[in-house]
């Protein structure tokens, strides 16, 4: 009973081991050399003060948690650290001298040579961290390689106490390894879930700061203000101002729209949380600089952890889409009313001349004439058509919409082309009786 509590009080010296390597662990996963050094420095300290206080089962004979130090080492600082914990776990069962000397260094070196493999396997084979798993194995492992040593260098000379060594070596070594394992291994999963968080957002911020927009997140206060809770780095870049600035200032990004804007804004946040419907608005912003740039934002609403209502959208600059519409329209405007002016003149002296203010003509020029005034005033209505497209892009247009006659638009079409057909008993092919259009018209209606 008491060489079990002795052998637990020395393995619980491992457990300061682990807090420092908590501590210093995710800077010396940076370095393999650096890092297996000082993890075998550390695990060799342990291991010393394990030794220091051993149980002495005969004189010259000590047992102790050097096997559960090496097994640690090596499964986790790798060959060059459990070359220098052995070397030291060495030195020190060496100063103690005695008939168990040689069997207890080699003890330790068998112990490493599982531990040492499973590093190599890890590493290079699975390419994965250690696992519960693996402990489980390692401890089995560890547990029995001190039993060759034994048999080699004492059982032929004491086989009573090679019994008592391996009953106290073997238990005390496999749960030593399996308990302070699986709190390495839970304090190295820790360590790795934090730094693939902390990679993972870092990834995440650096595509939201290098996005061709802006990410956001906001709920609406109960004054009808927009608390910002993220705003990407793209904000700085585009509309001159700090995330930290929107989300610490609620007020400050409404300051840059004009207030029919901002109002046209909270009223559609409020119809979308109404609703729970996505929104999207073209806004004007002033920047500091006095530029004025256009963002197209849209969101999307859901409700969040705390019960209200989060939106989480984009703004997008759409500063030279606006622009080329404005070119656009600007140029459509000049264009038509510059046709404007000579088709009215156009159109003006062709209904005189067909109303016989230049004389009395053929019926045939007259016909002509009428085509062409005809086609002079659609012309017109197409200009006409051009101006209101403005209308139709907006919304504000109101259509008509209603059943019309098919026989006199193609009538019409045929007049338009009956003085360029040189046979004419083809008309009866072109246009066939009234009746049949009509009876065609209903079926296709």
């Amino acid at each position: 009973m008491f060489t079990a509590i002795a052998m637990i009080e020395s393995t619980a010296v491992i457990v300061l081991a682990l807090l420092m390597l908590a501590l210093v662990g995710d800077r010396l996963a940076r370095s393999f050399w650096f890092g297996s050094i000082v993890y075998g420095v550390i695990f060799a300290g342990a291991g010393v003060i394990s030794m220091a206080s051993p149980v002495e089962l005969q004189p010259g004979f000590y047992v102790d948690a050097r096997s559960v130090v090496m097994a640690l080492s090596g499964v986790i600082a790798g060959p060059v650290g459990v070359l220098v914990t052995g070397a030291a776990l060495s030195a020190m069962r060496y100063s103690f001298g005695g008939e168990g000397m040689v069997g207890g260094i080699v003890s330790l070196w068998l112990v490493a040579i599982p531990a040492v493999l499973m590093w190599v396997w890890l590493r290079y084979r699975e390419r994965s961290p250690v696992q519960y798993r693996h402990i489980v194995i390692l401890a089995a492992t560890a547990s029995l390689m001190p039993l060759f040593s034994i048999y080699i260098y004492l059982w032929e000379q004491d086989a009573a106490l090679s019994i008592q060594i391996a009953q106290t070596v073997v238990p005390t070594t496999f749960f030593g390894v399996l308990v302070l394992g699986v709190l390495v291994v839970g304090d190295m999963q820790r360590r790795w879930a934090l730094s693939a968080h902390a990679e993972g957002r870092a990834q995440l911020q650096a595509i939201a700061a290098n996005a061709p927009s802006i990410l956001f997140q906001f709920y609406l206060r109960e004054d009808g203000i927009a608390q910002f809770l993220y705003v990407s780095e793209g904000v700085r870049r585009m509309l001159g101002i700090s995330p930290e600035e929107i989300i610490e200032k609620p007020g400050a990004i409404g300051q840059m729209l004009p207030s029919s804007g901002l109002m046209l804004f909270r009223e559609r946040v409020r119809e979308s949380a109404r609703h729970m419907t996505p929104w999207t608005l073209d806004m004007e912003f002033t920047l500091p600089d006095g530029r004025a740039v256009w963002m197209r934002g849209a969101a999307a609403p859901r409700v969040g952890i705390e019960g209200r209502i989060v939106w989480d959208g984009s703004l997008v600059d759409i500063t030279e889409q606006k622009q080329t519409e404005s070119l656009k329209a600007e140029f459509v405007s000049t264009v038509s009313h510059e046709l404007r002016t000579p088709l009215t003149s156009i159109r003006g002296s062709l209904g005189l001349v067909v109303g016989g203010a230049a004389g009395e003509l053929p019926e045939k020029a007259k016909g002509l004439l009428r085509i062409a005034l005809s086609n002079c005033e659609r012309l017109v209505r197409l200009i006409n058509d051009i101006l209101d497209i403005e209308k139709i892009e907006s919304g504000r247009m109101q259509f008509d919409v209603k059943e019309q006659p098919l026989y006199p638009l193609v009538e019409s079409a045929i007049d338009a082309g009956r003085d360029y057909l040189s046979d004419l008993s083809l008309w009866k092919t072109v246009l066939p009786e009234r009746s049949s259009v009509s009876m065609r018209i209903a079926c296709i209606r």
